[in-house]
């Protein structure tokens, strides 16, 4: 995820999403993700004992999007909520929880960015969206 963006639109206050593009460019970096051999998900599979919380991290659909939940979105991302996976009645699964950093996350979500007061209400692309770089990204073990 190092060099990739997090973005959201004020329509969408309730995640701040991470995108596989190289920042700046916005050219795929898919080809990173294979070479590791990670192609998206098998299938997702939600867990109730990781609920989307405030700070937790879920996969868009099979991924390797995700985003970060900023309230509790376990109703708008949970079992039966979305209409865009294989099996009815599930989820968007939750992998991770934002231990350090949740102030950062919320100026990024209330961001009034000058460069976009003229931003279509429907993103249509990437000009739409507030976008900060993710300079590097590592996962810390309990």
């Amino acid at each position: 995820w190092n060099n990739t963006l997090f973005y959201h639109h004020t329509k969408s206050t309730h995640v701040v999403a991470a995108a596989p593009v190289k920042f700046g460019t916005f050219e795929p970096k898919t080809e990173h993700f294979a070479a590791k051999g990670f192609n998206g998900l098998t299938f997702a599979e939600y867990s109730h004992n990781y609920p989307h919380e405030t700070f937790t991290l879920g996969y868009a659909g099979l991924g390797p999007t995700f985003y970060i939940n900023t309230n509790d979105n376990t109703r708008l991302h949970g079992p039966g909520a979305q209409k865009h996976h294989e099996v009815p009645g599930e989820g968007d699964p939750c992998f991770a929880k934002v231990i350090k950093g949740g102030d950062v996350i919320e100026q990024m979500r209330h961001s009034d960015n000058d460069l976009h007061k003229n931003r279509n209400e429907n993103p249509s692309s990437w000009h739409d969206f507030d976008i900060a770089k993710i300079a590097s990204a590592y996962v810390v073990r309990d």
